[in-house]
């Protein structure tokens, strides 16, 4: 009697263990389909290889509208010590070029071919003009150059005969007169004279040397570790969305896993789920004895 009732819910602990161990053995196996003659034998090939296409869309999916979207990533590459790496990596530059008698235009026909070089310097001249044209509209620089204007106007003015003649209202109608203007200048012609601007610098700095162009910026207020890291900024708040739709990381992911072997997938799976597939084959084991020691106390009370 008392050997049945041990036996009992260790055979339901043996039967528990080894059912899902099969069954998550099945996931993976067989890993391709198997037939006799003409007919499919059933649950072949496993679930995973079997449904390798669906598992790639889903986890496509998930990485692009849950894990990576564009504003996780721009958390990510904006943080405080994304920044400061970033920060770092320019000072470093900076620092082990200022010696350079190389031109900065054949420096930078190492890292790239020309026609790469002139679509960077097209972007540079579009992203350059679109952050001074913002600060220039952030500062209300037509504002304060009117302002300056008037002052210098009053000043010049003020001991003299036309000076007394001209009434506070008619200067500052003369003021509003040509900040409208110069509003209107900026609108419509900013950009422009911008980006002509910095194509101007770009060509006169490429004839240069890496130290001399370095030293020309720092001489000309610009600190290049600060100007690097707005622009980055920028670049990132304006253009990641429109970076990763092009980039589309669920056809990434997608097409990556529908590349490769069941074996390659089912090592993928066991890598991030292998403690938890080994904790189902163990519930099942407890269940199975659980199950034996309820069946003991209901055939014997």
């Amino acid at each position: 009697m008392i050997w049945k009732m041990i036996a009992a819910p260790l055979v339901g602990a043996v039967i528990g263990y080894f059912t899902n161990w099969i069954a998550v053995k099945m996931l993976f196996h067989p890993r391709h389909e198997m037939r006799i003659g003409g007919w499919r034998v059933p649950f072949t090939p496993g679930v995973i290889p079997k449904g390798q296409p669906r598992l790639a869309r889903a986890i496509g999916d998930a990485v692009q509208t849950q894990l990576l979207t564009p504003e996780v990533m721009e958390t990510i590459l904006l943080s405080p010590e994304m920044k400061e790496k970033l920060a770092d990596a320019v000072r470093r530059w900076i620092d082990e070029r200022k010696s350079s008698e190389v031109t900065v235009e054949d420096a930078a026909l190492k890292l790239a071919d020309r026609d790469s070089l002139h679509e960077l310097a097209l972007f540079v001249r579009e992203t350059g003009a679109d952050f001074f044209y913002l600060r220039i509209k952030e500062m209300d620089l037509p504002h304060m150059l009117t302002e300056k204007i008037m002052d210098a106007a009053r000043e010049k003015l003020s001991e003299s005969m036309l000076g007394m003649m001209l009434t506070g209202n008619f200067l500052t109608g003369i003021g509003e007169m040509i900040e409208e203007k110069l509003d209107a200048l900026v609108e419509d012609k900013g950009k422009e004279y911008l980006e002509k601007a910095i194509k101007n610098e770009l060509d006169s700095l490429r004839k240069r040397r890496v130290g001399e162009g370095i030293s020309l910026l720092d001489d000309n207020g610009f600190n290049l570790v600060d100007l690097t890291t707005e622009v980055y900024e920028m670049v990132i708040r304006q253009h990641l969305g429109q970076m990763m739709e092009s980039l589309n990381l669920k056809k990434v992911v997608e097409d990556r896993i529908n590349s490769m072997k069941v074996e390659e997938v089912e090592e993928l799976v066991l890598a991030i789920m292998k403690k938890e597939l080994g904790a189902i084959v163990n519930l099942g084991a407890v269940i199975g004895l659980i199950l034996g020691l309820i069946n003991i106390f209901i055939m014997n009370f």
